[in-house]
């Protein structure tokens, strides 16, 4: 059975990219891809500010097999 660790404040970016991310908080403003997948809190569903930049960190920071191509 897997087990959800808490873990020191902002070591997610360290952790290995298997490992899911759950957060309640939103992301610091970076353009760093995200190749983690993350269960979180964001602006994004009503197109608040920041929503595209957003969006577009996760699809950068995704595999190449999980990126659709149509």
């Amino acid at each position: 059975m897997r087990r959800c660790t808490l873990v020191e404040h902002n070591s997610w970016p360290n952790a290995p990219t298997t490992t899911p991310i759950i957060g309640l908080k939103e992301l610091p403003a970076s353009d760093a891809p995200l190749p983690h997948t993350h269960i979180q809190f964001a602006h994004c569903f009503k197109r608040q500010a920041g929503w595209s930049n957003v969006l577009a960190r996760f699809h950068r920071g995704a595999a190449p097999s999980m990126i659709s191509s149509s």
